[in-house]
Parts: C-alpha cells; structure tokens; sequence
C-alpha cells in the first residue's frame, strides 16, 4: 500500500485558533474496497487531500470511513447536479447539498456535462455555528476568473482532477494526487483521488441521507432546525410569495405552521403568504417546524414575514391653458369618480394611471373640477384632487391645483 507522510496541521476558525492535530494517514488503502454494511452504492468514491484537514471520504464504501451510517456524494447524469455529504474526521460532514451551500453563493454544486468542468459550492456544516468563530464552511469549487483552480472531471479515466479552495479554515483540497497543490504528480507517495463514475445510478435524492456520526441530526451530533424565508417583506401589490428554506433532521417526526410539513431533510419551497382583508396595517405571518425524533431530542425553528401596508394613494389634478385639457394621474387607488367633467378612471392597482380629457372653448368665468378616489386600504377613506380654472374677459387663462384626503369616521 502507498503512504503519505504524517503532518501537523492547524485550522484557523475567524478569530479563534484551534490546534487539531491533523495527522496524514498513514498506510491508507487502496479506493477498491467492500461496501460496509447497509451502504448503498453512491457514483462518486475515493479520498481528497487537504494539507489542513487531511483525508475526505466521498463515500460510505471507503474504508475507515464511518460504516454506521449511508452517506456518500453522487452527480446525476441528466443535471450534473452534485448531492450528498463527504465526511473528514477532522471537521466532520461537508454537503453538496443546495439548501446547504446555497448561502455561499451561487450556481450549487455542478458538473457541465459538456466541458467537464465542475463549478458551485460544497460546506463544512462544522462552519457557521457559535463555534465556528465566524468561519462559514464554504468550499469554492472553481475559481470565478478561471484561472487560479478548479476541480475538472477526466471523462476517460473517470476521475476528478485539480483543486477546490476552502479558505485558510481548509486550504486547498486536491482531488487527485496526479496534481497535488504543494508537490505535483504525488502518486508515487499517495496514490489518492475522487473518482465518478455516471454508470451507477445514484439513489434517489429524497432517500439521500444526512449525516450521522458528528452531524446535525446523526447519533452524536446536535439536533437542530433550521428555517428562512426570503424575501421577509412583501410588497403590498404583486404576488405576495415567499422561499422557505428548510434543514431539518432525518428521520424525524416534524410538524409546521403556516405551510406544509417536508419530506426532505434539505431543500426550498415557494409558498403563497396569506394577506387578511380586514387588517391593512400589520399583515405578519411566522412560518415555524418543530421537530422530534421520539429519542428525547427536540428542535424548532421559526421566521417571520411581513406585507407592507400599500402605498399612500396619488391623484393628481390639473388644467393646462395651453393644450385646454384636463390632465390626471392616479396611483394605489380605485373607484375614482369625477364632477363637472366625464372620464373613464380605471383602478390603478398598483398603476399609475393616466390621462387627458380635453375641455375647450371655455368662456369666460370660474370653473372647478375634481377627482375623488377609494383608497386601497378602506379605513382611509378617499383622496379628492381639484383643479379650478379662470378666464378672463380677455381670455387669459389660469388654473390652481390641490389635493385633500377625507378621512373615513365610524360612529362608536
């Protein structure tokens, strides 16, 4: 069997300074093995190098990897979209999971089945906790100028290649000891790599399992919920929708307010927030799961969203001399009627909407003409503007604008 050296590491977490004691292992066995027990067949296998946290294991089949649970990494053919976790004895699970990397940054994780070049995000899911010192997890798959790093997929030979960054918290992960960051071709001292093989028809998504030992929801790890919605406020106008984003533990009995409990461990859904016509003013709706693995172990998680009250409602006014027109505006208002003049006002719901009704060959006198409007919010009541026009004998024209709000009163 071929060795790496043993080696000292550390893994710098923010501020916090934490010595690991990483040490290489030495003696590691060869990528061919026998499935552990009760591990199902996962298309990507094999070890990546970190000179920071050591061996990666893709897959529950590798040897030394944690046999008490599935777990493993596929790509699937038809998307090229990476799922599943790797595990480091280190710092523990790093997903390819979207609803776990999705805050890092976009696209997820992803092989261009045309190029073979791999893009997206993975995570430590050690990161972005109250012990993490600020350290996210996040791991960059390719560099976003294309040019210092990237992880490739050699389609012949069925492996990866190259390197993914994780900042100084993991350094560079070489996925192929033919390119080793710090000593090049280092096969003849580890003969390591990630390999995929798009053969083998991964397991569904929705059975893929999260992780276990030393991982949110596995036997060791916390048990934990998380929830959030994006955007938290909504505007008033439009189709007033959300994105739940969800990670929950596997195998656990959950339960949800105001949206449908998931099957899934990990993902996003849109769900429609719901608006009460009777309630203008404070329109919030909190989203919550709680979850419970009937073990003693118990989570919740919750957020809020918010309509916004809709805007204040515009209607404009006015008499132009010029072009003898009255011209109007109206924005965030509906059932407008006119006095002394005649136009067909729709709802400007949100609008604006506008227009110009001509009025000419005004004799000499004072006129006044007005446009009033239901405000969206009926406890406002209505917005009246008004434009009063003057000729003179000697046919000088001159006009005022103006715009009141008549509070609507109830009797108590």
């Amino acid at each position: 069997m071929l060795k790496r050296f043993s080696k000292k590491h550390f893994v710098i977490i923010g501020a916090l300074i934490v010595i690991i004691g990483v040490w290489a292992i030495s003696n590691r066995p060869s990528l061919q093995s026998e499935a552990q027990a009760g591990c199902q067949l996962h298309n990507v296998s094999g070890w990546a190098w970190s000179e920071t946290i050591g061996w990666i294991s893709f897959s529950c089949q590798n040897p030394e990897a944690p046999s008490s649970v599935d777990f493993g990494v596929d790509v699937y053919q038809q998307t090229g979209d990476f799922q599943g976790y790797a595990w480091s004895e280190n710092i523990g699970w790093i997903s390819f999971n979207s609803g776990d990397t999705s805050f890092c940054g976009s696209p997820n994780a992803t092989l261009d089945l045309i190029t073979n070049e791999v893009s997206g995000w993975a995570r430590a899911l050690a990161g972005n906790t109250p012990e993490s010192g600020g350290w996210d997890g996040c791991i960059s798959l390719s560099d976003p100028s294309g040019t210092l790093y990237g992880v490739t997929y050699d389609l012949p030979n069925k492996e990866f290649e190259k390197f993914a960054w994780g900042d100084i918290n993991v350094g560079w992960i070489d996925f192929n000891c033919k390119e080793d960051y710090t000593e090049g071709n280092n096969c003849s001292n580890s003969n390591h790599k990630v390999a995929l093989d798009l053969s083998i028809t991964p397991p569904p998504c929705p059975n893929c399992n999260p992780p276990g030992p030393g991982g949110p929801g596995g036997p060791g790890g916390p048990f934990s919920c998380e929830l959030v919605a994006d955007p938290t406020y909504i505007p008033f106008f439009g189709l007033k929708e959300t994105e739940l984003t969800w990670q929950i533990p596997a195998n656990a009995t959950c339960s949800t307010t105001n949206w449908n409990t998931p099957t899934a461990p990990s993902g996003s859904e849109d769900v429609l927030v719901p608006f009460n016509e009777n309630d203008y003013l404070t329109q919030p709706t909190t989203y919550t799961i709680a979850c419970d693995d009937n073990q003693g172990n118990t989570c919740d998680a919750d957020d809020t969203v918010q309509v916004l009250s809709p805007p204040d409602a515009i209607v404009l006014l006015s008499y132009s001399c010029t072009s003898e027109a009255l011209n109007w505006n109206v924005q965030y208002a509906e059932n407008c009627t006119t006095s002394n003049w005649s136009a067909n006002i729709p709802d400007a719901l949100p609008g604006p909407e506008s227009g110009s009704t001509a009025i000419p060959n005004l004799s000499p006198g004072t006129y006044s003409y007005s446009l009033t409007c239901n405000y969206v919010d009926p406890s406002k009541g209505q917005k009246t503007a008004t434009a009063s026009v003057t000729i003179n004998d000697d046919g000088a024209c001159s006009s005022v604008s103006s715009t009141t709000t008549t509070p609507k009163f109830e009797e108590i």
